[in-house]
């Protein structure tokens, strides 16, 4: 018995052994997979094309971008907190979803420790956007005044269910002492129709699902909910410089299962920052309006850290349970 126990012990620490010495000089060799949990063609899946295709150079295969849509990110997000961790398999996750889902829907059993960081990419804000020329086209503290005469009146036009759109609502009525009246909408596309339809008054999405029709002027941007203003909307102010203590940011970080190897995390994390230092990358994702904001491991980690205990702070607020 104390034979096969020294045994298994040997064997043990020699298979960590190799692990070890894999992962200090690990360089992949078959193509590594970003799975992305929406449908191709949507501003996730265009950021991890782009990012994907030039962090190929340094890591010496190709890396291909899998959609994996359906479950409100909760396929995706299973499918990838399982996966060997072998750095084969990441995520580009951007919406709370993956931190909060385990505390909002049931048999989820995924939670923020479950993933390894290895760098964000980008943070979107949300705007607060209403029509051009409405009565509610007026300057930020002009639009709460209007809204707090009218309490549960303003048709507030809300995509999904407690994803980032929510929440935000959630974080600018409070800060604003405002309430609106939800009306929900099956995706981000049917609320922008809902406004520009007049269906409902206000909506919070981001610039580029926007982009169109604050370009022909369909759309008022009222405030961004950043800590700075957007390059794309230098003339919009934050909600913080109108005095409203709001920032909700849907980011863009990339994440691999939560046992591996930390050598390989940091090679993957260095292929992927040298596509973000590329020209070439920066240049497409800011055409496509993407608000590039770079943070390595740890700082990425921290983070979502905070994040979490934003959204699970609402949670335990709201007094929410899994359905």
């Amino acid at each position: 018995m104390k034979k096969a126990l020294v045994f298994i012990m040997l064997i043990s620490g020699l298979l960590m052994l190799i692990t070890q010495a894999i992962a200090k000089d690990w360089k992949p060799v078959r193509p590594v997979s970003v799975m992305v949990q929406y449908p191709a063609g949507g501003s996730t899946d265009i950021t991890a094309r782009i990012i994907a295709k030039n962090a190929e150079e340094k890591l010496g295969q190709p890396v291909m971008v899998v959609n994996k849509p359906g479950g409100g990110g909760t396929i995706a997000h299973t499918e990838a907190a399982n996966a060997r961790p072998d750095g084969y398999t990441t995520l580009l996750a951007n919406v709370p979803n993956m931190l909060t889902d385990k505390e909002l829907v049931k048999g989820i059993t995924y939670d923020i420790n479950s993933f390894k960081t290895i760098a964000m990419f980008a943070a979107d804000p949300l705007i607060l956007f209403v029509q051009k020329g409405s009565d509610l086209d007026k300057p930020l503290k002009e639009f709460v005044k209007y809204v707090k005469e009218r309490p549960g009146k303003i048709l507030f036009g809300q995509p999904g269910q407690w994803g980032i759109n929510e929440f935000g609502r959630i974080i600018m009525e409070n800060a604003m002492g405002i309430q609106f009246q939800k009306v929900p909408y099956g995706g981000g596309a049917d609320a922008v129709k809902g406004l520009l339809s007049g269906e409902v008054n206000v909506i919070n999405t981001f610039f580029g699902d926007a982009r169109l029709h604050i370009e022909s002027g369909k759309f008022k941007t009222l405030a961004v909910a950043d800590d700075k203003r957007l390059k794309f909307l230098p003339d919009v102010p934050t909600f913080k410089e109108e005095g409203y203590n709001v920032t909700v940011t849907s980011w863009r970080v990339l994440v691999c299962p939560a046992k591996t190897p930390d050598d390989i995390v940091k090679s993957l994390h260095d292929a992927f920052k040298a596509s973000m230092d590329n020209p070439d990358t920066k240049d497409r994702l800011e055409k496509a309006g993407v608000n590039l904001r770079y943070m390595g491991i740890d700082e990425s980690r921290k983070y979502l850290e905070k994040e979490y205990e934003m959204y699970h702070g609402i949670i335990q607020r709201l007094g929410l349970k899994p359905q």
